[in-house]
């Protein structure tokens, strides 16, 4: 059995944006830290705060990685931030494509 590897930055705040950075593969079993983190981002960001998730060194998101994803983006609007993701590629880009997730995850026009 392997298990996978991964990483998710604490998040940075600063200046109503919220940033966390993601590595390496996305999936049962980096969900809780996954969760943890955007649910910290979620606490952290105030009305009209943005919770930036870099994807750019993801090579790998399954549905229980999305699943938490979609959670953390839903919270926030109902805190009043937006959440969207960055620089996804390849086969996360795909995936998320194909969900229908990244078109409710893309940065606002002008992001920062």
């Amino acid at each position: 059995m392997t298990t996978s590897q991964y990483s998710i930055a604490i998040p940075e705040r600063q200046s109503g944006v919220v940033r966390l950075a993601a590595s390496g593969e996305l999936d049962f079993a980096a969900r809780e830290d996954l969760d943890t983190a955007l649910r910290d981002a979620v606490a952290h960001a105030s009305s009209g705060w943005e919770i930036c998730v870099d994807l750019d060194k993801v090579t790998y998101i399954d549905s229980t990685a999305i699943g938490v994803l979609a959670r953390a983006a839903a919270a926030a609007r109902k805190s009043g931030a937006a959440m969207y993701v960055i620089n996804s590629h390849g086969l996360v880009r795909e995936v998320l494509t194909i969900t229908g997730v990244l078109e409710r995850l893309q940065p606002p026009a002008g992001h920062r």
